[in-house]
């Protein structure tokens, strides 16, 4: 029988209440050549006893692992994967049925790709949802874009299975693996394709929602401070310096919104040290200067106006968050 065309991985860890959705949305796929690889990582819930009834298809296989996170999971299905793409399917996400034929279509429509990701609808269980991106979304060569910013949601990712191979399979790190694999494959050469329309619905528990943004940007760091000691081409090494500080610029930002929560933090200085000259970098300029001014002038309002555009927040923050 030869190979399915696609792997998909499915990391679960105590999701028992999720992975009958996630399947679902595997089985309900309107392309059908995959092969589905379950890594139950340990487990602790009714998780097994929900999967075994899929695995009466012959497609879906099932490996079990003592808990060693996400990342040891994916680099497990990777070494099981027989397919030529590999795909990812966190188990409390949820695909929308062409998800995959949207996507093989992609990868024939340009021999050159190794790459392709999609738009995203992020949902809460109580039924708020929001879709992340509503602007453009970058393809071809995206290395100077994913080298300044994590912009990729997992769910939507296929990957060539030999690429993942030849950067060395799955960092085993307690986060952010997903992100560094994008950065790797980028070093060795990346073109992607993507679907501007949503083919994933994404899950946003209960912990997510209080998701450490600060936190998680400084981990961001982290992931690029790694990929700029394996970057030895001057160019892509000055685009993901300039992405740290890009981080950076954030980071001040962040501090600025926990500032305007009640928390510590000099609210004025920190927007001055955020702002650079891309278009979310100006609105901070112009939020810096209007509270400068607001202050000077002892004009409250002013200050008001900007204390709650701090304490909003966008849903690509949201994703990149869960992403991390």
């Amino acid at each position: 029988m030869p190979n399915p065309r696609v792997s998909v991985c499915v990391p679960v860890y105590n999701l028992e209440m999720y992975i009958a959705e996630a399947l679902d949305s595997l089985k309900a796929q309107t392309y059908q050549d995959f092969e589905a690889i379950i890594v139950n990582d340990g487990s602790t819930d009714r998780s097994e006893e929900i999967i075994a009834p899929y695995l009466e298809d012959p497609r879906f296989r099932y490996i079990y692992q003592e808990n060693g996170g996400v990342a040891r999971a994916r680099e497990t299905a990777t070494l099981a994967a027989t397919g030529e793409w590999f795909a990812h399917l966190d188990g409390d996400d949820i695909w929308m049925p062409d998800k995959l034929e949207r996507q093989i279509a992609l990868i024939d429509s340009d021999s050159r790709t190794n790459f392709v990701y999609a738009n995203v609808v992020m949902f809460f269980d109580d039924g708020r949802e929001q879709v992340a991106y509503n602007k453009p979304m970058p393809e071809g060569d995206i290395t100077p874009h994913i080298y300044r910013d994590n912009f990729v949601g997992t769910s939507t990712v296929m990957i060539k299975t030999a690429d993942i191979a030849a950067v060395g399979g799955y960092p085993i790190r307690p986060y952010g693996e997903d992100y560094l694999m994008w950065l790797r494959i980028a070093r060795n050469g990346i073109w992607a394709k993507v679907c501007a329309e949503p083919l994933v619905r994404y899950r946003l528990r209960g912990q997510s929602q209080v998701s450490d943004r600060l936190l998680n940007l400084n981990k961001q760091i982290g992931i690029m401070g790694d990929a700029l000691e394996r970057e030895d081409r001057p160019q892509y090494a000055r685009i993901l310096r300039a992405g740290i500080e890009k981080v950076k610029r954030t980071i001040a930002f962040e501090k600025a919104r926990k500032a305007a929560r009640g928390e510590e933090g000099d609210i004025e200085k920190l927007l001055w040290q955020s702002w650079d000259y891309s278009k979310p970098g100006l609105k901070r300029l112009a939020m810096a200067a209007i509270y400068s001014i607001s202050r000077i002038t002892r004009i409250k309002y002013g200050r008001d106006i900007v204390t709650r555009m701090l304490q909003k927040r966008s849903g690509r923050e949201i994703l990149a968050d869960n992403d991390q």
